[in-house]
């Protein structure tokens, strides 16, 4: 599945931003909705 891979890295990107000294509030947002969003189409 390749969109899910790429959806996975934007993620992993993200969660990497807000791993940082001073995350910002956008990029963990962003974080955050991509995992939900990668939770609900593996429960499914």
């Amino acid at each position: 599945n390749q969109s899910g891979s790429v959806g996975s890295d934007f993620v992993f990107d993200n969660i990497e931003l807000t791993a940082g000294p001073i995350p910002e509030p956008s990029s963990f947002a962003l974080g955050l909705a991509g995992m939900m969003m990668l939770l609900g189409r593996r429960k499914r």
